[in-house]
C-alpha cells in the first residue's frame, strides 16, 4: 500500500512540475474565467503559445472548443472537466486556426482564439517526451478515454445485416456506422429521434457523433439529407468534421468550397448552402449577427444559407433548458425578433421563417399569426404570409383542405401567398408528399389559384428531378388540363 502511494506522489509530482513548466515558457497568455466571461474574449497568438486559463469566479468553469457540446473541431482544446474556483487550466494552441470557444457548464459564455503562424503540432509533439506521457497516462485514468473520434471512425466495421429497428445504434458505433452506410442518413436520424422519444435520452449528441460519421461516408454532401431532428445536431456534426478536416483558418475559401461538388445538381446544392446556416450558427455560438456575415462570404445562393441561420437560430433552446442544448439570446416574446435588429440585407430571408417563431409563440393559432405578419414592414408582408403557409401545411401535413381554410385568414392581398408558402412545403420529392401536393391544387376553386399552383409544383418538379420515369408518374396524376404543361 506505501508503494502505491508512493508512485501516486511522485507521478502527482511528475504531473505538477508539467503546470509549474507551463508559467516558465515564453509565450503565455492568461484568460480569466467568471460567471459572465472570458477576459479577454478574443485574441490572437503565435502557434505554440500557451493559454492559461484561470477561474476567478465563484463557480467551476469548462474551457472547450466549439462545437458544444461535443467539441468535435479542435477536440484537444477541452478541460474535460469543471475548472474550480482559484484554479487554472492550460493548452498549448499548436493548430493555426480561428478557433472558437465556449464555457461547457454556461455554454452562453464564448470567444474566440486566432492562431497565427505555422501549426507547430508535430514539433511539440517530439519535444513532449516521457513527461507528457507520464501525464497522458494519467488523464487516461482519472479523465476518460481521449482516443483520437477520427482513428475511433476509422477503425468501425460494416455489418451489412443489420435491421432498420436496431437500438443499438444508440451506443454502438459500430451499429451506428453500419446503420447509416445501409439506410441512410435521414432514417438514422428518424430512428434516433425515435429512440429519444422511447426514453433513451437526448439525442442531440449521439447525433453530432453519427453526422460525424456521415462525413466519412458521404463528405459534406450528406448536408443535402439532414433532418432537423435531435436539435439540428446532422447540420452540426457535419461541420464540425468538415472544420476539423480542413481547419477554419481560410473560411472566405472554405465556406464557398463546401457544397461546390453539388452544383449539378441543384436541389441538393441549395440544401447544402441552407445547412451550412445552420452549421455556421452553431459554430459562432449562436451569434446570428455573425453567421450572417460568413453566410455573405458566399459567392452564390447566399440568401438560402442567411435561411438556414434564422431557421437554426428558431429551433434551438432558450437558456434554462438542458445543459447539452443550445442557447441563443436572439429569441425573445417579441413575435418579429430578430427580424427588427438585423442588416436590412438579411430581413427578407429572416421573415421568410419568422412565422416558426410565432407558432412558439402563439401556438397554432393561425389567425393570430396572419395578424401579426400584416404588422411586419409592408416591404416583407407577402414573404412573411408564404412563411405563415408553409408553416399551416406543416401542421396539416396530410390535409391539404385544412391548410387551404386555413390561409383564408390571411387577408385577400395575400392569401395567395400563403397558399403558394402551403404548397411549396408539400414535399413533391417524397411519393405521400407529391400526391398531397396535387390533391391542394385540386382542391382550390379559383382558377387563378389553381394555376398558380400548378406553376409552383411543376417548377418545383423540374428542380430536383430530370428522370422522365419520375416526371411521367407525377404528371400522370395532375388534372387533365395542366399535364402538358407539366410534361414539357
Amino acid at each position: 500500500m506505501f508503494k502505491f502511494f508512493k508512485i501516486i506522489l511522485i507521478t502527482a509530482s511528475l504531473f505538477s512540475s508539467i503546470q509549474l513548466f507551463a508559467h516558465e515558457e515564453e509565450g503565455v497568455v492568461t484568460i480569466h474565467m467568471d460567471e459572465s466571461r472570458f477576459e479577454p474574449n478574443n485574441i490572437t497568438i503565435e502557434a505554440g503559445t500557451r493559454v492559461i486559463f484561470e477561474n476567478v469566479g465563484k463557480k467551476p468553469h469548462w474551457p472547450a472548443s466549439n462545437i458544444h457540446p461535443t467539441h468535435g473541431i479542435y477536440p484537444e482544446f477541452d478541460s474535460k472537466g469543471g475548472v474550480k474556483p482559484g484554479e487554472a487550466w492550460s493548452f498549448v494552441f499548436d493548430k493555426a486556426g480561428i478557433w472558437r470557444m465556449h464555457d461547457h457548464i454556461q455554454a452562453e459564455i464564448s470567444g474566440v482564439i486566432t492562431v497565427t503562424g505555422t501549426s507547430t503540432e508535430n514539433t511539440n509533439k517530439e519535444k513532449k517526451g516521457i513527461l507528457q506521457k507520464i501525464k497522458n497516462f494519467i488523464i487516461s485514468i482519472f479523465y476518460f478515454d481521449n482516443k483520437d473520434d477520427d482513428s475511433i471512425i476509422k477503425s468501425l466495421k460494416y455489418d451489412k445485416k443489420i435491421e432498420k429497428e436496431d437500438r443499438g445504434i444508440w451506443t454502438d458505433d459500430n451499429k451506428l456506422f453500419s446503420y447509416l452506410k445501409k439506410y441512410g442518413i435521414k432514417d438514422t436520424f428518424i430512428q434516433l429521434d425515435y429512440l429519444s422519444k422511447q426514453g433513451f435520452g437526448n439525442c442531440h449528441q449521439r447525433a453530432h457523433k453519427a453526422a460525424r460519421i456521415s462525413f466519412d461516408i458521404y463528405g459534406s454532401a450528406g448536408l443535402k439529407e439532414c433532418p432537423l431532428f435531435c436539435h439540428s445536431g446532422c447540420y452540426h456534426g457535419i461541420t464540425e468534421a468538415y472544420f476539423k478536416k480542413n481547419g477554419a483558418n481560410n473560411i472566405k475559401e472554405e465556406i464557398n468550397n463546401f457544397c461546390s461538388s453539388l452544383k449539378n445538381d441543384l436541389f441538393s446544392y441549395y440544401s447544402c448552402i441552407h445547412g451550412i446556416g445552420h452549421g455556421l450558427l452553431s459554430w459562432t455560438n449562436y451569434e446570428v449577427p455573425e453567421a450572417l456575415e460568413m453566410c455573405s462570404l458566399i459567392k452564390e445562393d447566399r440568401a438560402d444559407c442567411f435561411s438556414g441561420v434564422f431557421m437554426e437560430n428558431i429551433n434551438t433552446e432558450l437558456a434554462g433548458e438542458e445543459k447539452d442544448e443550445h442557447i441563443t439570446k436572439y429569441k425573445s416574446d417579441d413575435p418579429q425578433f430578430p427580424c427588427t435588429i438585423v442588416k436590412e440585407e438579411y430581413k427578407r430571408s429572416c421573415y421568410l421563417n419568422q412565422t416558426s417563431r410565432m407558432v412558439q409563440i402563439f401556438g397554432a393559432d393561425f389567425k393570430k399569426i396572419s395578424n401579426e405578419c400584416s404588422k411586419v414592414p409592408e416591404k416583407y408582408r407577402e414573404i412573411c404570409f408564404e412563411s405563415l403557409g408553409r408553416d399551416i401545411s406543416s401542421f396539416y401535413r396530410s390535409a391539404p383542405d385544412k391548410s387551404i381554410k386555413e390561409c383564408n385568414y390571411s387577408p385577400k392581398k395575400y392569401r395567395t401567398f400563403c397558399l403558394e408558402g402551403a404548397v411549396k412545403n408539400y414535399r413533391i420529392w417524397d411519393i405521400s408528399g407529391g400526391d398531397n401536393s396535387i390533391k391542394f391544387c385540386t382542391l382550390l376553386t379559383d382558377s387563378n389559384e389553381k394555376k398558380l399552383c400548378y406553376n409552383e409544383i411543376i417548377k418545383l418538379l423540374n428542380l430536383i428531378t430530370n428522370k422522365e420515369e419520375e416526371k411521367d408518374s407525377f404528371c400522370s396524376k395532375v388534372e387533365k388540363e395542366f399535364e402538358a404543361q407539366c410534361r414539357l
